[in-house]
């Protein structure tokens, strides 16, 4: 089904503001996380890869945080741009009202209600149960390692007590 002009100028005038924002809003919520996961994993076994995988775990988590702000500043910075450039003022000249112009937009809107919603909803806690998994892992790597270590060390004591025998 293809969308009339107006639906199709209406989304692209708003869709290109909420795109960016979200990008712009993930990277930072991602990048203040990553300082604290660095923290956590420094000196650790493959601490890189573990915390970019802690990361992609966080996405869901952060994408429910910032999907309804970059809508709001894509229909804010979108709207704005269609009114300095008289986009709106045409529209309504032409017969196009406000209530024709915001049908797409209440579409989008539902859109992204519904992936917010299958997101916060099942995204979300698995990959929360996932993270944690991780850190859990990650914290107590030291403690395996030293009892592996411990093991090694009692099994090399008993064999060199037994030589000596």
């Amino acid at each position: 089904m293809l969308l009339p002009i107006v639906d199709r100028h209406v989304i692209r005038q708003v869709s290109l503001p909420l795109a960016g924002a979200l990008v712009i809003g993930l990277l930072m919520l991602l990048a203040d996380r990553m300082v604290r996961l660095l923290d956590t994993t420094l000196g650790k076994k493959n601490s890189f890869s573990v915390v970019f995988e802690m990361l992609a775990y966080l996405v869901p988590h952060y994408l429910g945080t910032a999907l309804p702000a970059a809508l709001f500043l894509g229909l804010l910075l979108g709207f704005g741009k269609m009114s300095a450039n008289s986009e709106t003022d045409a529209f309504m000249a032409s017969g196009i009202g406000l209530n024709r112009m915001a049908r797409p937009v209440i579409l989008m809107g539902a859109a992204i209600c519904v992936m917010s919603l299958v997101i916060m909803g099942w995204l979300q806690p698995f990959a929360r149960y996932a993270y944690r998994s991780v850190v859990f892992d990650v914290q107590n790597v030291e403690v395996f390692y030293l009892a592996e270590e411990d093991r090694k060390s009692t099994r090399l004591n008993s064999s060199h007590t037994d030589i000596s025998r």
